[in-house]
Protein backbone atom coordinates (compact mmCIF):
# COMPACT_ATOMS: atom_id res chain seq x y z
CA UNK A 1 0.00 0.00 0.00
CA UNK A 2 3.00 2.34 0.26
CA UNK A 3 2.82 3.12 -3.46
CA UNK A 4 -0.62 4.67 -2.84
CA UNK A 5 1.04 7.41 -0.77
CA UNK A 6 2.45 9.20 -3.81
CA UNK A 7 1.31 12.73 -2.91
CA UNK A 8 1.73 14.42 0.45
CA UNK A 9 -0.49 17.46 0.67
CA UNK A 10 0.83 18.62 4.00
CA UNK A 11 2.05 22.12 4.83
CA UNK A 12 5.68 22.63 5.71
CA UNK A 13 7.48 25.43 7.46
CA UNK A 14 9.76 27.54 5.29
CA UNK A 15 11.93 30.40 6.49
CA UNK A 16 13.71 32.76 4.15
CA UNK A 17 16.53 35.17 4.83
CA UNK A 18 17.81 37.63 2.28
CA UNK A 19 20.66 40.09 2.29
CA UNK A 20 21.17 42.38 -0.68
CA UNK A 21 21.24 40.02 -3.67
CA UNK A 22 21.42 36.65 -1.87
CA UNK A 23 18.66 34.53 -0.36
CA UNK A 24 18.74 31.48 1.92
CA UNK A 25 15.67 29.29 2.43
CA UNK A 26 15.25 26.64 5.11
CA UNK A 27 12.31 24.25 5.05
CA UNK A 28 11.13 21.39 7.19
CA UNK A 29 8.18 19.21 8.06
CA UNK A 30 7.44 16.54 10.63
CA UNK A 31 4.47 14.21 10.38
CA UNK A 32 3.94 11.73 13.25
CA UNK A 33 3.18 8.02 12.94
CA UNK A 34 -0.31 7.11 11.69
CA UNK A 35 -1.36 3.51 10.96
CA UNK A 36 1.26 1.79 8.77
CA UNK A 37 3.09 5.05 8.05
CA UNK A 38 5.68 5.42 10.80
CA UNK A 39 6.30 9.13 10.30
CA UNK A 40 7.55 11.48 7.65
CA UNK A 41 10.33 14.07 7.98
CA UNK A 42 11.53 16.60 5.42
CA UNK A 43 14.53 18.91 5.71
CA UNK A 44 15.83 21.16 2.99
CA UNK A 45 17.56 24.38 2.11
CA UNK A 46 18.01 26.62 -0.88
CA UNK A 47 20.54 29.26 -1.90
CA UNK A 48 19.97 31.91 -4.56
CA UNK A 49 22.12 34.76 -5.78
CA UNK A 50 21.01 37.45 -8.23
CA UNK A 51 23.56 38.81 -10.70
CA UNK A 52 21.31 41.51 -12.18
CA UNK A 53 22.85 44.30 -10.11
CA UNK A 54 26.13 43.88 -12.03
CA UNK A 55 24.63 44.79 -15.41
CA UNK A 56 21.16 46.34 -14.94
CA UNK A 57 22.38 49.94 -15.28
CA UNK A 58 24.25 49.09 -18.51
CA UNK A 59 21.11 47.81 -20.29
CA UNK A 60 18.77 49.99 -22.37
CA UNK A 61 15.77 51.21 -20.34
CA UNK A 62 13.40 48.75 -22.04
CA UNK A 63 15.48 45.78 -20.79
CA UNK A 64 16.05 46.91 -17.21
CA UNK A 65 13.34 44.58 -15.92
CA UNK A 66 15.54 41.50 -16.59
CA UNK A 67 17.35 39.62 -13.85
CA UNK A 68 19.63 36.59 -13.82
CA UNK A 69 20.07 34.28 -10.83
CA UNK A 70 21.85 31.11 -9.90
CA UNK A 71 20.20 28.81 -7.37
CA UNK A 72 20.86 25.57 -5.59
CA UNK A 73 18.34 23.48 -3.66
CA UNK A 74 18.66 20.38 -1.49
CA UNK A 75 15.87 18.29 0.04
CA UNK A 76 16.07 15.18 2.18
CA UNK A 77 13.02 13.20 3.30
CA UNK A 78 12.50 10.11 5.43
CA UNK A 79 9.51 7.77 5.64
CA UNK A 80 9.16 4.86 8.02
CA UNK A 81 6.66 2.13 7.08
CA UNK A 82 5.45 -1.05 8.77
CA UNK A 83 3.00 -3.19 6.78
CA UNK A 84 0.09 -4.77 8.63
CA UNK A 85 1.01 -8.03 10.49
CA UNK A 86 4.77 -7.31 10.19
CA UNK A 87 7.11 -6.18 12.94
CA UNK A 88 10.09 -3.91 12.43
CA UNK A 89 10.20 -1.04 9.97
CA UNK A 90 11.03 -0.30 6.35
CA UNK A 91 12.88 3.00 6.00
CA UNK A 92 12.90 5.01 2.79
CA UNK A 93 15.26 7.97 2.42
CA UNK A 94 14.83 10.41 -0.45
CA UNK A 95 17.36 13.01 -1.56
CA UNK A 96 17.02 15.58 -4.33
CA UNK A 97 19.26 18.41 -5.49
CA UNK A 98 18.83 20.96 -8.21
CA UNK A 99 21.15 23.61 -9.59
CA UNK A 100 19.42 26.15 -11.80
CA UNK A 101 20.18 29.19 -13.90
CA UNK A 102 17.14 31.51 -13.84
CA UNK A 103 16.34 34.40 -16.19
CA UNK A 104 13.48 36.58 -14.98
CA UNK A 105 11.54 39.40 -16.62
CA UNK A 106 8.89 41.70 -15.11
CA UNK A 107 6.64 43.02 -17.88
CA UNK A 108 4.49 44.75 -15.24
CA UNK A 109 5.06 45.33 -11.53
CA UNK A 110 2.83 42.48 -10.27
CA UNK A 111 3.96 39.74 -12.70
CA UNK A 112 7.32 38.04 -13.27
CA UNK A 113 8.03 35.46 -15.98
CA UNK A 114 11.02 33.17 -15.43
CA UNK A 115 12.91 30.65 -17.54
CA UNK A 116 14.81 28.12 -15.41
CA UNK A 117 17.43 25.74 -16.80
CA UNK A 118 19.64 23.38 -14.87
CA UNK A 119 20.40 19.93 -13.56
CA UNK A 120 18.44 17.85 -11.07
CA UNK A 121 19.37 14.67 -9.18
CA UNK A 122 17.19 12.37 -7.11
CA UNK A 123 17.76 9.16 -5.20
CA UNK A 124 15.81 6.80 -2.97
CA UNK A 125 17.46 4.34 -0.59
CA UNK A 126 15.68 1.64 1.39
CA UNK A 127 16.88 0.14 4.66
CA UNK A 128 15.46 -1.31 7.85
CA UNK A 129 14.44 -4.71 9.15
CA UNK A 130 11.03 -6.32 8.70
CA UNK A 131 9.90 -9.61 10.21
CA UNK A 132 7.18 -11.34 8.16
CA UNK A 133 4.41 -13.45 9.67
CA UNK A 134 4.08 -17.08 8.64
CA UNK A 135 0.98 -18.44 6.95
CA UNK A 136 -0.22 -19.41 10.42
CA UNK A 137 0.17 -15.79 11.56
CA UNK A 138 3.19 -16.35 13.81
CA UNK A 139 5.45 -13.29 13.74
CA UNK A 140 8.98 -14.13 12.67
CA UNK A 141 8.15 -17.57 11.27
CA UNK A 142 7.83 -16.21 7.71
CA UNK A 143 11.37 -14.87 7.55
CA UNK A 144 13.03 -11.49 7.68
CA UNK A 145 13.38 -8.77 5.08
CA UNK A 146 16.46 -6.53 5.14
CA UNK A 147 16.08 -4.11 2.25
CA UNK A 148 19.20 -2.35 1.03
CA UNK A 149 18.26 -1.05 -2.39
CA UNK A 150 19.27 2.35 -3.79
CA UNK A 151 17.46 3.71 -6.85
CA UNK A 152 18.60 6.75 -8.80
CA UNK A 153 15.74 8.91 -10.01
CA UNK A 154 15.27 10.89 -13.16
CA UNK A 155 18.50 12.80 -12.75
CA UNK A 156 19.12 15.06 -15.69
CA UNK A 157 18.50 18.36 -17.43
CA UNK A 158 15.45 20.33 -16.34
CA UNK A 159 13.86 23.37 -17.99
CA UNK A 160 10.81 25.27 -16.75
CA UNK A 161 8.77 28.34 -17.52
CA UNK A 162 7.35 29.88 -14.36
CA UNK A 163 5.03 32.74 -13.54
CA UNK A 164 5.07 34.63 -10.23
CA UNK A 165 2.35 37.03 -9.13
CA UNK A 166 2.72 39.66 -6.42
CA UNK A 167 -0.47 40.50 -4.59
Amino acid sequence: DLNGLSIFTLPYLQLGFSYYHAKILLRGMYFPSVSELQGYNLLGFGLQYSFGHFFIDKLPPALRDFDVSLLFGYNSAFIGYTPEDFTGELDLDFTTTHTMFVIGYKPIEAVEIMLSMGYETSEMASSGHLVAPSDAGEVGAGGTINPGLTVNGRSGFRMEIEFAFSI
